[in-house]
């Protein structure tokens, strides 16, 4: 087994970084076919050989991914998938370039 583990802080309102992980959490389902939902403030997905956790604190927020053997291999593209998506999310670069197109 291989992990990811992600930890970002923010300054984002409860509401904003739910947004900001399920935008995440779609772009999972899209790419790699993962199912999640909600359990309190913890997103948890998961698919034959990836499951893990998103947790949501006030000013943090943890992830937590295990692969399993098969999807290990591409653990770095992975990651590096998983925190483009989720510090673009963060940093509000889609709500941006939405409201740019307005």
């Amino acid at each position: 087994m291989s992990s990811i583990s992600i930890r970002r802080t923010h300054s984002l309102s409860h509401e904003r970084v739910v947004a900001a992980v399920n935008v995440v959490a779609e772009r999972l389902k899209d790419e790699y076919a993962v199912k999640s939902r909600w359990r309190g403030s913890t997103l948890h997905f998961e698919r034959v050989g990836l499951n893990g956790t998103m947790h949501l604190a006030p000013k943090e927020l943890t992830l937590s991914v295990e692969l399993g053997f098969l999807l290990s291999i591409f653990r770095d593209s992975i990651a590096r998938e998983i925190e483009r998506t989720l510090d673009d999310e963060l940093a509000g670069k889609a709500a941006r370039a939405k409201h740019r197109k307005k």
